[in-house]
């Protein structure tokens, strides 16, 4: 059932801790890509259970969406295919597009916006 309600989820780690508590390691997806899960314990009755999971989910791709768009906005350094390489599937879906608004926005919003379009629009090869 749950794989079901949760689009985008192949399986989940799970281990067995002292009597009804688990321990939530991660999440995987249909590519195998491994999301580890943040506040990772959990107990009780299987709707308080599957609850504790999704707000673990929720929480632990937020901080990581955080963490990437930051790296990357104060990364002058950073190449945009490594930042791809280093982070989760969902996340640089979701990050990119962040980005990508954010930058749009602010050469909309210059004085030279049609000069500031066109360079973003030839570093992005568009």
């Amino acid at each position: 059932f749950f794989f079901q309600a949760e689009d985008g989820i192949r399986d989940f780690c799970l281990s067995r801790g002292l009597g009804d508590v688990y321990k939530r390691q991660g999440m995987i997806s249909p590519e195998n890509e491994v999301v580890k899960l943040q506040n990772k314990t959990t107990r009780g009755s299987v709707e308080e259970w599957l609850g504790d999971v999704e707000q673990a989910m929720i929480y632990s791709l937020k901080q990581a969406l955080r963490i990437a768009v930051l790296n990357f906005e104060n990364d002058q350094t950073i190449k945009r295919t490594d930042w791809v390489k280093d982070n989760y599937a969902q996340v640089v879906m979701t990050g990119d597009s962040i980005i990508w608004t954010k930058i749009t926005q602010e050469c909309l919003e210059s004085e030279n916006a049609q000069e500031d379009i066109e360079i973003w629009l030839s570093l992005i090869h568009i």
